[in-house]
């Protein structure tokens, strides 16, 4: 990950690698962005999750939430 902005912007790639993969799957086949920024009193997160099926298939899924600071989730959104 990568943060910029003393902290406040953070940027996370998580995945996968597979080196032998069936012929119809890619070389990634689980891959996670997530994007963050903070304030002084919430946090915005963003995160796009794609699973690779097989067979042209793929799970995508996007979720976005803000936390306030001392509450807890206030939006919560899983597309």
């Amino acid at each position: 990950g990568v943060k910029l902005l003393e902290g406040r912007f953070q940027f996370d790639l998580d995945g996968a690698y597979d080196a032998n993969p069936s012929q119809d799957q890619g070389h990634f086949p689980n891959k996670i962005w997530r994007l963050q920024y903070g304030t002084q009193c919430c946090t915005f997160h963003f995160e796009r999750v794609t699973v690779d099926l097989g067979s042209g298939a793929d799970r995508r899924e996007f979720a976005f939430r803000i936390d306030l600071r001392g509450v807890g989730k206030i939006v919560d959104w899983d597309l």
